[in-house]
Order: C-alpha cells, then sequence, then structure tokens
C-alpha cells in the first residue's frame, strides 16, 4: 500500500541523518480503509520504540498524501541473506539463525505488552512476520519491521486477516481460517521463519497458492522433517512447540519462546554477538545488491518492451519471471502480481532507490520535495569496497586446533553425539566462533541447495513423499458448476430414521464421536443435501438447493455481482471448468477467499440442516465421495454449537413447554466435554445449573432475569441432543 523512499534531513549543525520516507500511494490517496491502515501503523509505530523494532520518527501530511518518516537500516534483511546463501549453496550456522530469531523475539514481546494509558493491554498482533521484515543491519542490529497490517484493539481500521496484505506461507491455522487471532499467531510465523533460517528452505512451498494454505492450515511439515535432520533434538522440540496447530499447545508467550532460544544456545556454549551478524551481512551485502540491481535492470527492460509492444506476454506475468531469485511459487512481498501504476506490484517492491527525497525539518511537519531520480550506485554502501573483517587464518582454529568451520556432515554427527551422550563435559569458559567471511563460516560441503530461495522449480517427481506430487484445483471440492445438485443413492441404507425423533445434532453427533466414515442423506420437503463424512468430520456436502451453488453463495453474500458470475461461467471451460480457478484467473477473488469461502459455504449447509425439526435421514456406512475432495478440516463440534446457536426460538420454545417439569442434569462420563462446542462463558453457567433439583421453567424465569433465556434453551437443547444431559422427573 505504500512506496519507499530514501531520504536526508538536514539538521541545524549541518548534521545530514539518512532515513525513509514511507508514502501511501497514490492511487489509494483517497481510499479512508488504506488511510486508516496507514495511521494506525503510524500511530503504533511512534508507540513502539525498542531497539529490535525500526523507528518511526514522524508522520503527517505533505500535498494531501500521507507520510511516515522512519528509521534506515543499512543492510540486508533476511530473505535477501536467505537467496544469497541459496545462491552460494551454504547454510546459515544454526546457532545465527536461533539469536536472529531470539532478537525478534524480543521485540514482538514487547509489543504483544503494550498497555494503554489505563494499563489495558493493546493486543497488538503484528500478522505479517517474514523473512522480508526482518532486517539485518551492518552494524549487527536485527531490526522487526512493518507493522503495516497490526492488529491492535484499539485500531480506526477493522481488516480481515490478509486480505489486503500478507503472505500465505507465513500466516498461522487461525490466520488462514480467519479466526480470531492473539500473540500465539506470531509465535507460529516466528516459528516459520526459524525454521527457514535452519534449512534454508522454504517451510510451506507447493505449486499453487491453495496447497500453500492446506499446508499450513494442517500444519505438515513434511519439508522440514525433510531437510532438517541437521536440526538437533532439543532444537527441534522447541521449534515443534512453536509451530503447533493447537495453540494452548504453542509457547504461551514470546517471552517463554525467547526464553528456550536463549537457553539453548547457553546449554551449547553458543556465543553470538552484533559484531558476529555484521561480519555475515557485510560479507553477503555487496553481491545480494549486484543481484538485486541485476535483477532490477532486467524487469525495467521487461516493463519498458511490454509498455511499447515489442514484448510478449502478459505484463501480470513479469514480477514471477524478472527475478531468477524469486520463483513464481514464493510469496515475498507480492504474493499475487498486479498492475500499478504501470510497473507489476512487487517488481519493484523491493528495491529502495528511486526518487531520493530532500527532507526538511518544518517545526512539527516534514516537508518532502522530490527532487531527482539517482542511480543505485549512489545509494549508501553501493560505492565502497566489501569491508575486510580482521582475523588470520588462526581464527579459524578452535582451542584444539581442529577448524573451527564444520561441514554440513560433521555438524550433524555432532548434534547426533549431543543429544546421545552427555558423559563429557565441555570446558566452562564459552570460545566464540569466528566468521571472517560467509563462505567460511557456512557449511558448504553437503548442505541442501535450498531451491525455494534460488529460484529453480520444484520437481513433483523429487517431492512425492513431501505431498507436493498431486496438486488440487481451487474448487475441488464441488463441481464445475460450484457444487453438484444431489442424485439418488444406490444400494440400501444401513439406518435411517425421523428427525423428529433423532434431531439432526444428535445424528450428527453420534457420527462424530463414533468416527463414523459414510454417506448421510439428508432431507426435508423437496430440499435434499448429501453428507460426505471422514472419520466423523463432514468433507463434502452436496445440495439441490439452486442457491446453495458456490457462484450464487458468493452472489449471495455480495461477494460477486451476478454479471460477474455470469462471465465466470461463460469463461469456464477455459478453466477445465473449474469455477474457483476461474473466479482467480479474472481477478474477482483472491485464492485465500475462496479457500475461506469454500468452508463458510459448506458450513452453513451444515448448520441449516442442524436447524430441521422435522425430516428424514439415510446411513451409507462407508460410502466415499468419488473425487478428491479439499480437506475442509471442520470442527464438527463447532459446528454443532453453531446449529444450535441458529436454533429458530419458536420451535425451542414449544420444546421448552413440554419438558418444563423436568430436572435436567450433567452426565458424569458424559463422551465429550461442553467446551467442544464453543459457546464460551454460558455453557459453563448452564451446566453448573443442571444439577437435577430444579426444573427447566425454573431455570428459564433464572436466564430470562438476566437476558439469556434464548441463548440457554439452545445450550440445554444441544447438551440433551448429544447425551451429555439427561431430563429427570
Amino acid at each position: 500500500m505504500a512506496e519507499i523512499y530514501l531520504a536526508e534531513v538536514q539538521g541545524g549543525d549541518a548534521m545530514v541523518q539518512t532515513m525513509v520516507i514511507k508514502r501511501l500511494l497514490r492511487h489509494m490517496v483517497d481510499d479512508p480503509d488504506f488511510n486508516a491502515m496507514f495511521l494506525d501503523e503510524a500511530r503504533l509505530g511512534k508507540r513502539l520504540s525498542h531497539p529490535n523494532i525500526v523507528k518511526t520518527y514522524e508522520f503527517g501530511h505533505h500535498d494531501d498524501e500521507l507520510f511516515i518518516a522512519m528509521e534506515f537500516v543499512d543492510g540486508l534483511d533476511a530473505l535477501a541473506v536467505l537467496r544469497e546463501c541459496a545462491h552460494r549453496k551454504v547454510r546459515m550456522p544454526t546457532e545465527v539463525a536461533v539469536y536472529i530469531i531470539e532478537q525478534v523475539l524480543d521485540a514482538l514481546d514487547y509489543a504483544h505488552s503494550q498497555e494503554d494509558e489505563n494499563g489495558k493491554p493493546l493486543g497488538i498482533v503484528h500478522r505479517d512476520i517474514s523473512p522480508s521484515n526482518v532486517l539485518l543491519s551492518r552494524r549487527g542490529e536485527v531490526k522487526l519491521v512493518d507493522f503495516g497490517i497490526a492488529r491492535a484493539a484499539q485500531q480506526s481500521h477493522k481488516t480481515r486477516a490478509g486480505t489486503l496484505k500478507g503472505k500465505y506461507g507465513y500466516m498461522s491455522p487461525e490466520q488462514v481460517m480467519d479466526e480470531p487471532l492473539d500473540a500465539r499467531s506470531d509465535i507460529f510465523s516466528v516459528g516459520i521463519v526459524l525454521a527457514e533460517l535452519l534449512t534454508g528452505r522454504r517451510l510451506f512451498a507447493a505449486h499453487n497458492d491453495l496447497d500453500v494454505l492446506l499446508m499450513v492450515r494442517d500444519v505438515k511439515l513434511d519439508r522440514l522433517d525433510r531437510y532438517g535432520s541437521h536440526i538437533g533434538i532439543d532444537l527441534g522440540r522447541i521449534l515443534r512447540k512453536a509451530l503447533n496447530k493447537k495453540l494452548d499447545d504453542r509457547f504461551e508467550t514470546a517471552a517463554v519462546f525467547r526464553e528456550a532460544l536463549t537457553e539453548w544456545l547457553s546449554m551449547h556454549r553458543h556465543q553470538v554477538t552484533p559484531v558476529v551478524i555484521a561480519q555475515i551481512v557485510e560479507s553477503l551485502y555487496q553481491d545480494a545488491w549486484a543481484r538485486k540491481r541485476a535483477s532490477m535492470s532486467e524487469a525495467s527492460q521487461k516493463v519498458t518492451e511490454m509498455a511499447s509492444g515489442t514484448g510478449s506476454g502478459p505484463i501480470v506475468a513479469v514480477a514471477q519471471s524478472i527475478d531468477p531469485a524469486t520463483p513464481a511459487f514464493v510469496e515475498d512481498d507480492y504474493s499475487e502480481p498486479s498492475q500499478i501504476g504501470g510497473i507489476p506490484a512487487g517488481a519493484l517492491d523491493e528495491d529502495i532507490s528511486g526518487p531520493v527525497l530532500d527532507v526538511e525539518d518544518m517545526g512539527d511537519a516534514v516537508v518532502a520535495q522530490e527532487i531527482e531520480c539517482v542511480d543505485t550506485n549512489r545509494l549508501p554502501g553501493f560505492d565502497r569496497p566489501v569491508q575486510q573483517v580482521p582475523g588470520t587464518a588462526e581464527a579459524l582454529l578452535d582451542r584444539d586446533g581442529e577448524s573451527a568451520v564444520k561441514t554440513v556432515d560433521e555438524e550433524e554427527a555432532d548434534e547426533r553425539v549431543e543429544s546421545e551422550s552427555d558423559t563429557e563435559e565441555e570446558e566452562a569458559t564459552p570460545v566464540p566462533r569466528q566468521f571472517p567471511s560467509i563462505d567460511a563460516a557456512l557449511s558448504a560441503l553437503g548442505s541442501p541447495s535450498a531451491r525455494e530461495f534460488d529460484g529453480s522449480e520444484i520437481s513433483v517427481e523429487e517431492d512425492k513423499d513431501s505431498g507436493l506430487a498431486e496438486s488440487r484445483s481451487l474448487d475441488s471440492a464441488f463441481d464445475s458448476d460450484g457444487g453438484r445438485l444431489v442424485t439418488p443413492v444406490p444400494g440400501e441404507p444401513d439406518d435411517a430414521g425421523d428427525f423428529a425423533e433423532s434431531p439432526p445434532i444428535a445424528v450428527i453427533y453420534r457420527l462424530a464421536v463414533s468416527r463414523a466414515t459414510g454417506l448421510l442423506v439428508t432431507s426435508i420437503g423437496g430440499i435434499s443435501k448429501h453428507i460426505y463424512v471422514r472419520h466423523g468430520i463432514p468433507e463434502y456436502v452436496s445440495s439441490n438447493v439452486a442457491t446453495e451453488l458456490f457462484g450464487e453463495y458468493m452472489v449471495k453474500l455480495g461477494v460477486l455481482s451476478p454479471g460477474e458470475l455470469s462471465m465466470a461461467l461463460a469463461v469456464m471451460p477455459q478453466h477445465s471448468g473449474k469455477l474457483g480457478d476461474t473466479l482467480v484467473a479474472l481477478g474477482l477473488l483472491k485464492p485465500l477467499d475462496v479457500f475461506r469461502y469454500l468452508t463458510r459455504q459448506v458450513r452453513d449447509k451444515l448448520i441449516d440442516v442442524c436447524t430441521w425439526f422435522k425430516g428424514h435421514f439415510e446411513w451409507y456406512g462407508g460410502r466415499e465421495h468419488q473425487r478428491d475432495v479439499f480437506p475442509l478440516d471442520l470442527n464438527t463440534f463447532e459446528v454443532l454449537g453453531a446449529g444450535a446457536m441458529a436454533l429458530p426460538f419458536n420451535r425451542l420454545d414449544e420444546w421448552g413447554e413440554k419438558v418444563a417439569r423436568s430436572r435436567p442434569r450433567m452426565v458424569a462420563d458424559g463422551r465429550t466435554s461442553p467446551d467442544l462446542f464453543q459457546l464460551g462463558e454460558l455453557m459453563d453457567t448452564v451446566c453448573d445449573r443442571l444439577d437435577g433439583h430444579t426444573s427447566i421453567a425454573e431455570l428459564r424465569r433464572q436466564f430470562a432475569d438476566q437476558g439469556d433465556e434464548s441463548r440457554f434453551l439452545r445450550i440445554l437443547y444441544l447438551l440433551i441432543q448429544t447425551e451429555l444431559a439427561l431430563l429427570t422427573r
């Protein structure tokens, strides 16, 4: 949403300070949402003052354009470091990777702990942790940057996670599913960055965005298993705790995660300092920027050719082809290229060259004037030779005269010995390792060539055991029209019944707790829905209701207009008959939106069935859907809870009158916990009051006085149908 300028401010003492001006893109100036988000970032940046967070000096307006004056970090981001390492086919030392993440976690601990003037937590969540937002300076500093989509409780804007910006491969599972986020979402993203620094590989990489989203949602760590064998058992345990799918099983806070890494560094006698970081950055600096300049020169040439009509191919493809260090499936800062101002978004995002701003201090305001466009070779650092780090060959030798630079095989052997035996005590005084150059510092022999950072393609044959051999279509969960009209089921059902006697909630609950696999056919009047269940979890729902087709569903939500849907259906044959792929290709939806709306659509179909008080069902055990369906990962119990909350009150009221004299009580040995339905504190209150002595009529009066009568009835009905509570006389 912004462009970056290198700037200089002239002080009263003739001192010149270099800084960065971040300016809202001109075509977004009139958009109130982007203005609010930009100002939120500026205010948040002014509030955050920490050595590991890029400073915000000032923000304001100039000629009706918003800007932020920020600290300039002369160095490389972690993504550039990973790419340069991949080009050299080397791997970052384990302890250096751990130290970098330790510093990032210190910044996050500070941000997560911020409170307002009344001592109330701000609830800051960065939401955009990735290698490109971790800056490493030539002075050895580690800085976290870009709180542009950070979420705080008191923000003026409320954006959906990852919609305006965000990198699919660095999201948390709950972020992918558009669920509420807290600080533990950042912990998961930091775990991803740590894994990539340790392995030199993308942790979640696939042939298309949907596969990446599925890998994140399901936390498929196949690539960590495959490429992280050199990571010691104890560090691996720390890493996997951060990458746990369940929120409660991750580190509780960034501080706890940081302390675990600090303890690991201490236990293994590793001593990493800013000097070490500075040496590594300096060794990479010239080559990394030379590679970037060459890439950007090629980008400019291709854009010029296409603008003049001499080039070929769609301009939207430029950002995926211009940079040999950036394969198409690496999202970086530009997950989906689009044309902005004649230049593909992402083609110039990372380049800090361009118009330089002369910044004058005008009291409370900073006024910026565009003065000239300069060659990148004149930017700080480009006209300086690579700094030679002092040291001799002896500095590379350890205490026993052996080389301190180990091959990958030697490192793995050492870590296996450390993990299997602790009988030999090391000397108490740690000896810091010297890193005169990146080639000497990093383990070059036998290291994996990090394909995801050096531009080579994923080989399907090579990645069969990584779960990447089969690539899913965006709408593999539904048919070409977005949801097949139901067809008759051959054969006799294994079970059948009437919803008046066995309500849908009770039927679906029994399938869930028994982990059943098969087809549940439900019908009421002329409506029929087929629910395919695998291990108790609904994975596919087809319906004969035309408005429940995916395309019509999107129109009903207002996501698509009828005209847009008609256009998509008209060109759908050109996209293998896949509506989801067509919508993405036309730019009407993003892959993440298709992913979320599809899950929501199936969930809504199930919730609708849960509200039926009449109808019929048939169960066909062992029946499976014939096509490879999109794994929705629905929480059956959460869906049942939502279904109970959607029950029509008039029908519940009738039911409540019939059982008014009953005295419900909780079952001591219920098959599940009421907490699984995710209905909050009221569920606990209702459970506590079901003592077997108080009638439903009296309980209704009690909850009516609290304004919770309708919710009480819904929760009670849910507990009765799931046999977690019984009605007694």
